[in-house]
């Protein structure tokens, strides 16, 4: 490669003889890879059972390649899915993933998703995704007032069967 941006290519077969051909000004070649718009996904405290949503974008900079991607998330916890899981991104285009967490647990949960795509470049990258755990305030089912349906949950969370003819709580200890 020259300072003007010249990539200069030999063959070593014999009947080449050593020549040495001047093939392109290298700024010209653009290789195939892919983009994510983070590395990292983060999803704050939220209910039970209630969903959110992110959006991660993949993107293709290439000028004339389009590139095939799936993606997967290692361990596989229930908690994430992700939307599309294989889709192609057109050269110079991008595509959108809803990337969806509903937390079964208040305790932190994290997963690493997986990106595999036909670019030449790091293959698999990965994004990391985190849930910081627990609810800060006893209002579990984020209603905005703490009731007895935030108790049910708070009991359900500790694996404790909260209905049944012998259910008894006894919460001031007497």
């Amino acid at each position: 490669l020259d300072a003007k941006g010249y990539l200069y290519v030999t063959s070593m077969e014999s009947e080449s003889k050593g020549v040495v051909r001047r093939v392109s000004p290298a700024r010209e070649f653009k290789i195939p890879s892919v983009r994510l718009s983070s590395t990292s996904v983060q999803f704050e405290p939220k209910a039970i059972n209630s969903t959110v949503e992110q959006v991660l974008t993949v993107s293709n900079p290439a000028r004339e390649t389009p590139l095939r991607v799936e993606l997967m998330v290692e361990e596989n916890p229930p908690e994430f899915k992700l939307i599309p899981t294989n889709f192609l991104v057109p050269a110079g285009g991008s595509q959108a993933v809803q990337v969806r967490f509903t937390p079964s647990t208040l305790r932190p949960t994290s997963a690493t998703m997986r990106v595999y795509h036909s670019g030449v470049e790091e293959n698999p990258l990965r994004v990391s995704l985190n849930y910081s755990g627990a609810i800060k305030s006893a209002d579990f089912d984020a209603d905005g007032k703490v009731g007895l349906e935030d108790f049910f949950l708070f009991a359900g969370a500790f694996g404790r069967d909260v209905t049944g003819e012998y259910t008894r709580y006894d919460l001031d200890g007497d």
